[in-house]
């Protein structure tokens, strides 16, 4: 991404403070070892410190422990991620297409647009379908019967989101991903399986990001909820009529059984596979590759299968890196036990 800026056009986005020359020009972002005249870049961990004297950047953005440096050009953050965030939201919208509907769209005549919507070619919406203001739906999305899209929510490409879905406010759905595809449920007829219709929803609350190839359930009867400000991972999939709380990290590769209800401000790391029909706490860490097969009522860091308080599953590995030895040692004394058992015999 390219851009031309000054360092105090920056400085006016981030809120930071200039040390140095605020004329200086700025044409892309780069990371602290590769950048080059005319890039910014940032530190924020003291272990990348060290490159500040060295680097070729044309402005440096760095926390506020971080004083002047003869020769380059800083720009003083309470926090660098959070400033380089603001920047790329900044640089974003530049990106996205211009307002406007497609002509090789097609839209039923019942659906409802709001206004400044950016709608591209041969995506498709159902009857019904309701578009908040200036949503953008990229090229290929196919948007079912009654579905609502929020405010300045954007959908990527071959974005598949189905009947009856919901999503809010400035909601970001990746490419690939489906919402509202139907649960995984059957009833066991003899030696046959007989589907269960699924007639509910999939909901999504605001501000929530969901990654690329995302598979999002809709319920049997009633909701799958994700609520506000959580963020979905790539290759995440979630179940019929599981609930998710607000502001939850799921990473990728996590599995979601049905009827699993997750609390607020949870993190599922990757690969995590969590059973159906129990219950996480709010405030709760489950470790990568973790398995969780019953309710975890309070809140912290659990790693393992099954999933165990993270210092208990620390100890667990500490044994378990010994077992050759206590193997071992357990030969020995069985050794001595059976020598000392003969000489009482005899």
């Amino acid at each position: 991404m390219t851009f031309e800026k000054t360092l105090k056009d920056i400085a006016k986005i981030t809120g930071g403070k200039i040390l140095g020359d605020e004329s200086a020009v700025i044409k892309r972002i780069s990371g602290i070892e590769d950048a080059k005249r005319g890039d910014i870049s940032f530190v924020a961990n003291e272990r990348y410190f060290k490159h500040l004297p060295s680097t070729e950047a044309s402005a440096v953005i760095v926390p506020g422990k971080v004083g002047a440096i003869k020769g380059k050009n800083l720009l003083v953050v309470d926090d660098p991620y959070l400033a380089i965030a603001s920047i790329l939201r900044e640089l974003e919208g530049a990106t996205h297409p211009l307002p406007g509907v497609h002509p090789k769209s097609e839209i039923h005549p019942s659906a409802v647009l709001g206004r400044d919507v950016s709608i591209q070619a041969y995506a498709v919406l159902e009857e019904g379908v309701k578009i908040g203001d200036r949503v953008i739906i990229y090229p290929g999305v196919y948007i079912g019967k009654n579905a609502e899209i929020g405010d300045s929510a954007v959908i990527y490409s071959n974005v598949s989101i189905r009947e009856g879905v919901i999503i809010g406010k400035r909601a970001i759905i990746h490419c690939n991903s489906v919402i509202g595809s139907d649960g995984f449920g059957y009833a066991k007829e003899g030696d046959v399986y007989r589907k269960i219709p699924q007639i509910g929803i999939v909901r999504i609350g605001d501000d929530v990001e969901i990654g690329a190839c995302v598979t999002i359930d809709r319920a049997t009867f009633g909701e799958t909820l994700v609520e506000k400000g959580t963020k979905i991972d790539n290759l995440v999939q979630i179940a019929h009529n599981v609930k998710i709380g607000g502001n939850s990290l799921i990473v990728a590769q996590v599995g979601i059984s049905g009827s699993t209800s997750i609390g607020n401000r949870v993190t599922l790391a990757g690969q995590v596979g969590i059973a159906g029909h129990i219950a996480i706490a709010d405030d709760c860490v489950i470790g990568a590759k973790s398995g969780v097969s019953n309710d975890i009522k309070t809140n912290g860091a659990y790693t393992g299968y099954p999933a165990t308080p993270h210092n208990e599953w620390l100890k667990t590995q500490g044994i378990i890196s010994r077992l050759p030895q206590i193997k071992d040692k357990l030969a020995e004394i069985e050794k001595r036990l059976g020598e000392l058992e003969k000489i009482q015999r005899e």
